[in-house]
């Protein structure tokens, strides 16, 4: 064998050396570039193992510009792929991928004459169409639900439809609950529907069932509403109160919040509600309706999906997200925010409720807080003064 010299091993050996050591070079650094940047895909099973058993709560604190747009791209993975996971338990595969669902959805709206037949057969109830506000001027589907956060974002809404844009907080709650000031999804037609759900900006809040049922119940049967009192505190009293407490003339009389929650938790007044009744539908009043009743999660592709415990930052994201931000702020609950109803202690309101009542809730309300990553046994440990 020939023995190279040591001039001619060098030319023979070490001349690939720097190409070799760049690649080399080359290949970790774009290790370190994928793990560090790469989005995993929406649909990738990875996501729903790496995110099980999320909280879903509040945002993680943010110190910079940067790190808040991070992570509310992480927050809307985590929250979208525990939402999905759930959603498969209850509908099956047919819900676990949003090509599937807005498939489905276009196939019903194209081959149906009427839209309430439409959502009928796809899943989503009327009540979903009524409740979905629609911007066209700036593409965007809200889809509204009272106690979490809702006039402000009517507000919101309503103040960039003006130019030069007013501010949120000098609307007033009377005006913009008007309902002639609304375009609903419900008044367009079945093919212009599909259209919008598939191609707008659409977001929706979420809000801890066990909080906005108290909170419903101090803003309309302990704060004076006389058309709430007049329209339910006769039937509640009639029928959840223990026959020795109750009085021939009880349409003006309190109702308590367990007598409240025994109502809402029994299936009966799903089926016969007396704001419902009178416009021919039925379901609850929207005020405490579930959430996913009147938005339906689990077949709407929300492009954000909020939480109302973290309402005022997370908004900034959405306004955003839809390209307002440069327009209008959203108005901090200090600003708007008159009701009383909030001032009670979540704890000390249910300490008065018995557990059965308490158990029933959660059967009613469970896919709510299944849905949306609440704590359903978050009152476990609270001392109950019920019945005592």
């Amino acid at each position: 064998m020939k023995k190279l010299g040591i001039l001619e091993w060098q030319l023979t050996f070490c001349k690939p050396l720097p190409l070799l050591l760049f690649l080399m070079t080359s290949v970790a650094l774009g290790i370190v570039v994928l793990q560090r940047f790469t989005i995993v895909p929406f649909t990738s099973e990875t996501i729903l193992q790496g995110f099980s058993g999320i909280k879903i709560g509040k945002l993680p604190k943010q110190t910079s510009a940067l790190s808040a747009e991070t992570d509310s791209v992480n927050i809307q993975y985590q929250r979208k792929a525990h939402l999905r996971k759930i959603c498969k338990g209850y509908y099956g595969p047919l819900f676990d991928h949003r090509t599937n669902r807005s498939f489905l959805l276009k196939n019903r709206f194209d081959t149906e004459a009427s839209g309430h037949i439409a959502a009928v057969d796809f899943r989503i109830p009327y009540d979903f169409l009524v409740n979905v506000v629609v911007d066209d001027r700036h593409k965007l589907l809200y889809c509204r639900v009272p106690k979490v956060g809702c006039t402000n974002w009517l507000r919101t809404l309503l103040a960039v439809q003006h130019r030069p844009p007013k501010e949120p907080s000098s609307i007033s709650k009377i005006m913009v609950h008007y309902k002639t000031r609304w375009k609903l999804l419900s008044d367009y037609t079945p093919k212009e529907q599909v259209h919008r759900i598939t191609s707008y900006f659409k977001f929706m809040f979420a809000r801890n069932p066990f909080d906005r049922l108290l909170s419903a119940y101090k803003n309309k049967f302990v704060e004076k509403n006389v058309a709430f009192r007049k329209s339910y505190n006769s039937l509640i009293i009639k029928n959840y109160r223990k026959q020795a407490n109750r009085t021939t003339s009880s349409s003006n009389k309190m109702i308590s919040f367990e007598e409240f929650l025994r109502y809402v938790s029994d299936p009966v007044s799903y089926y016969y509600d007396p704001t419902q009744v009178i416009s021919g539908g039925v379901g609850h009043n929207r005020h405490w309706s579930r959430v996913s009743d009147m938005c339906n999660p689990c077949l709407v592709d929300y492009d954000y999906i909020g939480s109302y415990e973290n309402i005022n930052e997370e908004a900034k994201i959405v306004l955003k997200l839809a390209n307002i931000s440069q327009y209008v702020e959203f108005p901090s609950k200090e600003k708007t925010h008159y009701s009383t109803s909030t001032n009670y202690s979540l704890t000390d309101s249910y300490s008065l409720v018995s557990q059965d009542v308490i158990e029933k809730v959660k059967k009613v309300y469970g896919i709510d807080f299944e849905l949306f990553g609440y704590d359903i046994n978050v009152l476990n440990n609270i001392e109950n003064h019920c019945c005592s």
